[in-house]
């Protein structure tokens, strides 16, 4: 929002946040509009600053297929040779999978009879790389709204170190 040039905007954000109150619907309406835009464009600080310039979807999508290209260049570079292969079907099977009904990971998909254990250390590499983040099933809602809460304190408190 800021790279947009809509530092009010954020500020009436904090505020309703602060106060526990809701956004006038027309600032609700524009935030929602630049969460869309976010959805797309993302946050990589080369797609935005395209965006930010040209206001072209199709351009910020080359950039993101340029840095989606790095990534698996990447792959090659920093993993042995058994392992890159692993590493690039982990990789290209992510979004596939999850956008499935059912969200859990599931190597059969993968390769018939594969085990997690036979694709540990490229997840492991995925993960340490930060291309992608492991997360584990929460065992009860409880435990998942702490988490959430501390989550948004965490952001709150960045988001505040960032403004300052």
């Amino acid at each position: 929002m800021i790279a947009c040039g809509e530092e009010d905007l954020v500020q009436k954000i904090k505020e309703s946040f602060e106060s526990n109150t809701p956004l006038p619907y027309a600032l609700h309406q524009g935030a929602l509009q630049l969460y869309r835009q976010y959805l797309v464009v993302g946050g990589m600080p080369q797609c935005v600053k395209q965006f930010i310039e040209t206001k072209d979807y199709i351009l910020v999508r080359h950039d993101q297929d340029a840095i989606l290209m790095d990534y698996l260049d990447d792959m090659s570079k920093y993993n042995n040779r058994n392992e890159i292969k692993k590493t690039r079907l982990i990789y290209d099977n992510i979004t596939v999978q999850l956008s499935k009904k059912n969200t859990r990971f599931q190597y059969k998909l993968i390769k018939k009879g594969a085990r997690a254990s036979e694709f540990e250390n490229a997840i492991e590499w995925l993960c340490l790389s930060g291309i992608v983040s492991q997360v584990y099933r929460v065992e009860t809602i409880k435990k998942l709204w702490i988490i959430i809460e501390i989550l948004m304190i965490l952001r709150y408190i960045r988001f505040r170190a960032i403004m300052c």
